[in-house]
C-alpha cells in the first residue's frame, strides 16, 4: 500500500497541472501548494479559492505596505504561511 506522502505528491502533481487553477499557483512552489491543498482540504473548499483568498490577502498586504496593488508567487507563498 502507498503511502500517504507518496499518494499527496502524486495529487499535488495532478492539481498543479489542472487548468483551473491560476497561472501563479501552478507556479508556486511544492510546499505552498500542498499548504494551500490541507488548507482547502480542512476547510471543505477548494485549492483554488484558498489560493484566491490569499492572494486577495497579498494585494492588500502590498497596496497598504507600497500603496500600489499586484501579486507574485512568492509572495503570496509567505502569505500563504501565515
Amino acid at each position: 500500500m502507498p503511502s500517504y506522502n507518496v499518494v499527496s505528491a502524486i495529487v499535488s502533481k495532478v492539481l498543479a497541472n489542472s487548468p483551473d487553477l491560476p497561472a501563479d499557483y501552478r507556479d508556486a512552489d511544492t510546499q505552498t501548494q500542498r499548504r494551500v491543498e490541507r488548507m482547502a482540504e480542512t476547510q471543505s473548499t477548494t485549492p483554488a479559492q484558498i489560493w484566491e483568498v490569499i492572494r486577495a490577502q497579498h494585494v492588500k498586504d502590498k497596496a497598504e505596505a507600497k500603496g500600489e496593488g499586484g501579486f507574485d508567487a512568492a509572495a503570496i507563498a509567505k502569505s500563504a504561511r501565515r
